[in-house]
């Protein structure tokens, strides 16, 4: 058990690692988060929801929600595609990174999406309905609802820190399938068997990862949270300037979680691969062995 620990504290460290030296590979979040919060802000002020029917905003709802998990899985190939070129000694290359991802990727992130955007929607569905009762208040557009808008903070709940966690989790499964066909080019479902086949076999190095990744995420995010809090209960009015700043910060703490979870899922394929081989390796002096 307490190796599993050690192992996935290594693994998180070896993620941390590699950012410092190839920082380049965060450039891929930073633009998905460019395209995210520009929609996130004009569904919530700009987007005229009243003039829609209750079945036509499901619709539109799961299709945003499929965009993003799209986004978010195209991000995550262009990551395992900037990580192949470091391990095959290539030069990095974001425009070969990103030719992967549109190409032989492409048929297999879409579907593989789909999937996780059911999920993600029926996830939202049930949150909102088993929150219906808690009171939305109307917030005005200004620089300081944008930046809490985008940061996520919202009054806490049990409800919604257990949905949170429960939708990490399964996001961080969908990076785990993603390498089997980025470097592996197994099939759609194939892929899958092999992202739940390193799952089971490193459950709890996959559960110290969840964990260490969901407090790195609390710390980079403390900061605007802090802010955010002590202006509210002191009724302080800040500048607009201060506000964007902290957007930035907060397009840099988002990407950087992120970051976190899909480095350290394709740390924990690479390393289960080489376990393979050394388990076939072992297994090879076995037989050889044995033979009479």
């Amino acid at each position: 058990m307490f190796e599993g620990v050690k192992n996935g504290w290594d693994v998180i460290k070896a993620s941390i690692k590699v950012f410092n030296k190839h920082p380049v590979f965060l450039v891929p979040l930073i633009g998905v988060w460019l395209i995210y919060a520009p929609i996130v802000i004009y569904l919530k002020w700009f987007f005229p929801w009243e003039a829609f029917s209750f079945f036509s905003i499901l619709l539109i709802i799961f299709l945003i929600i499929f965009f993003f998990a799209l986004l978010l899985t195209f991000s995550c190939s262009m990551l395992l595609e900037l990580i192949q070129q470091v391990e095959t000694g290539k030069k990095l290359s974001l425009a070969r990174a990103f030719g992967e991802s549109t190409g032989k990727n492409l048929i297999k992130i879409v579907p593989l999406a789909f999937v996780w955007a059911v999920i993600w929607f029926v996830l939202t569905i049930i949150e909102a309905i088993l929150r219906r009762k808690e009171k939305s208040e109307k917030e005005e557009l200004s620089a300081r609802n944008v930046a809490k808008t985008l940061g996520g903070y919202e009054k806490f709940s049990w409800w919604g820190l257990s949905f949170d966690l429960l939708k990490k989790g399964i996001r961080m499964i969908v990076f785990l399938i993603m390498p089997a066909f980025a470097w592996q080019d197994l099939g759609f479902i194939k892929s899958i068997k092999k992202g739940f086949a390193v799952l089971r076999a490193h459950l709890m190095e996959f559960a110290t990862g969840f964990t260490l990744t969901y407090l790195a995420a609390v710390i980079v995010f403390l900061p605007p949270g802090l802010l955010l809090y002590i202006t509210e209960k002191l009724d302080i009015s800040l500048p607009d300037w201060i506000w964007v700043i902290t957007i930035i910060y907060i397009a840099f703490a988002w990407s950087y979680s992120l970051y976190l979870e899909q480095m350290f899922t394709a740390d924990l394929y690479l390393w289960h691969l080489k376990w393979e081989k050394e388990y076939e390796k072992v297994i090879g002096m076995l037989f050889n062995s044995i033979k009479p």
